[in-house]
């Protein structure tokens, strides 16, 4: 199979897939912004809603079902979760599942939880405490590899501006950079260089270059450029 033949095949799913599943992010457009009860956003299957009432999802629940009787698009129940906008506690929790056991039983395996994540980004009251938390987790993994690499400092710093760096990229879109990440970034930057910390400060590593030292790209600088040249209707 040729890899023409192969793209040709994907374009042709991605064709049926969305002529199959516009007209009911249609059905849904309509009935939410009727009386404004909420708004509809999609992203290829990952479809989001944000409500003003918890009983909008009841006529939600008819077009997904439709969905799935006649197009044969449907739910996954357990990937599926509703962020009540109010303060979270398990009675709020709770009250949820009850509700839906009642109103919607084929929706009770949903999960209520405070946050959760859509097309890489967390949603919901408690979400800006864990935006950054995967990012962060994955620059120390990859940091500590570069460290026991046991290569040179040029080619760690390579490493570093190449496998680091960009991990923020697509987060420090929307977000900014919890607090004190520079002081973070530059944990980084000594740990890479296998150097004690605090034996530089963060404009030093900015500069090593100019004495023949390794060449590094700062996260922070990375991420105030990315906001400085994002075009405000991308927001």
């Amino acid at each position: 199979l040729s890899s023409s033949s192969a793209a040709s095949d994907v374009y042709k799913r991605q064709f049926l897939f969305n002529n199959a599943l516009d007209p009911f992010l249609v059905k849904f457009h309509c009935f939410l912004r009727e009386k404004n009860r909420g708004i509809v956003r999609a992203c290829a299957d990952d479809i989001g809603t944000c409500l003003s009432r918890l009983k909008h999802l009841q006529g939600l629940a008819p077009i997904f079902s439709d969905a799935c009787n006649l197009a044969g698009l449907n739910l996954n129940t357990i990937k599926c979760n509703i962020v009540p906008l109010c303060t979270f506690s398990e009675k709020v929790k709770n009250d949820i599942l009850k509700w839906l056991s009642r109103n919607i039983p084929e929706w009770k395996s949903f999960c209520v939880t405070p946050s959760t994540k859509l097309l890489g980004l967390y949603l919901g009251p408690e979400a800006s405490k864990m935006n950054w938390m995967d990012q962060v987790c994955k620059m120390k993994q990859r940091v500590q590899v570069i460290q026991s690499a046991q290569a040179t400092s040029n080619i760690n710093a390579y490493s570093y501006n190449t496998r680091v760096v960009p991990v923020s990229s697509y987060v420090a879109q929307l977000l900014p950079t919890p607090k004190k990440f520079d002081q973070l970034e530059r944990g980084f930057m000594h740990t890479v260089l296998r150097m004690p910390q605090n034996m530089l400060c963060h404009s030093d590593f900015m500069h090593l270059q100019k004495i023949g030292g390794p060449n590094f790209r700062s996260i922070t600088a990375s991420v105030s450029y990315t906001h400085l040249t994002l075009p405000t209707k991308r927001i």
